[in-house]
């Protein structure tokens, strides 16, 4: 079949090379699972129905694709599960640039290495190597950027008690000036009385059943 048909055909070159990357993404995309669409990618490149360097690029796509998932499964989740899904489709995407940009220095460079780790020259082993090295190479480049990442991502998809649950009064402005301090505690103190006062009120309505109210307020206390 790889004779008599190539995929790489209809688009060669860098065009082609994103559009097995749109392939590869779509695949996962509608199976929900890069596994299942990284075996077509190997089958392909296999039976010569696709080059190297192409099924490569189906892989990156495929990996991207992993992050539909991530945000199909957040849907209606909490807060912190929608900004651990943020933090995995910008893993994914970052990873994937970089992977895209340099594929065929890093196809190259596993084919010359693969005789050092004993590598098979099957296309199966080494797009699992390219696999395992692109995603490697993502966390280190992301690595020395994730407090700052988790900072930002922790400012997305904030809920009502937990804009509550942050001191409104207390500022390491004031703790210069006593009187200031002292104003700022006890204006905190009456506001986290308010918040008890109205978790007290809740309980005795809510007696006889759940109580929403009530549970909103018991996460801002534990925030």
């Amino acid at each position: 079949m790889g004779d008599q048909f190539s995929l790489e055909a209809v688009a060669p070159g860098l065009l082609g090379l994103a559009l097995f990357v749109g392939i590869g993404f779509v695949l996962t995309l509608a199976m929900q699972s890069s596994s299942a669409s990284m075996v077509l990618v190997l089958t392909a490149a296999a039976g010569g129905t696709i080059g190297l360097e192409s099924a490569a690029a189906g892989i990156i796509g495929a990996n991207v694709g992993t992050s539909s998932t991530a945000v199909l499964a957040v849907i209606g989740a909490t807060s912190n599960a929608k900004r651990l899904a943020v933090i995995h489709v910008v893993f994914k995407l970052v990873t994937g640039v970089i992977a895209f940009v340099l594929l065929g220095a890093t196809i190259d460079a596993i084919i010359l290495g693969r005789h050092i780790v004993g590598l098979s020259a099957e296309p199966a082993s080494v797009l699992a190597l390219y696999h395992t090295v692109f995603n490697v190479l993502g966390v280190l480049v992301l690595w020395p950027v994730t407090r700052k990442l988790t900072r930002l991502v922790s400012r997305m998809f904030r809920t009502a008690e937990e804009d509550e649950a942050i001191p409104r009064y207390l500022d390491s402005t004031v703790v210069r000036t006593p009187a200031l301090a002292m104003n700022a505690l006890v204006l905190e103190l009456g506001r986290i009385a308010g918040i008890a006062r109205r978790m007290a009120l809740s309980s005795i309505v809510c007696t006889r059943g759940p109580c929403p109210t009530l549970a909103a307020e018991m996460r801002v206390l534990d925030s």
